[in-house]
């Protein structure tokens, strides 16, 4: 049996994607869509998995996913496809566009300052 793996993009202005292990006891959790925290350099983030059940990259040792921090996902297909579509079209990193379309509140949001009303 392989691992089960996931495609993330983080919600950084980074380029690219990322491929992290599932853990066993995080099997069939992380769906796309779904909000999960990563190891990213020397720090966690969050990220959206964007595609999932893919064969691992060859010679690669890979990272597991810390946590997956939703029960659904908080990112629908049509509009996770429409952030990936933006981000393309505008030349932006999509972790950017995936932010922006994010729930406020979110963990993603957790390193900006709020003001009390």
């Amino acid at each position: 049996m392989s691992a089960e793996l996931a495609e993330v993009i983080v919600t950084l202005p980074v380029q690219g994607r990322y491929h992290y292990l599932v853990p066993p006891h995080m099997a069939g959790r992380a769906r796309v869509g779904s909000r999960v925290l990563v190891r990213f350099g020397t720090r966690k983030v969050t990220g959206v998995v964007v595609r999932g059940s893919m064969p691992p990259p060859v010679g690669v040792e890979l990272a597991e996913l810390s946590e997956i921090l939703d029960d659904e996902p908080s990112l629908p297909g049509d509009l996770l496809e429409l952030c990936l579509w933006v981000a393309e079209y505008y030349e932006a990193p999509a972790g950017e566009a995936l932010k922006a379309a994010l729930p406020a509140g979110s963990p993603a949001f957790r390193n900006t300052p709020t003001v009390p009303s």
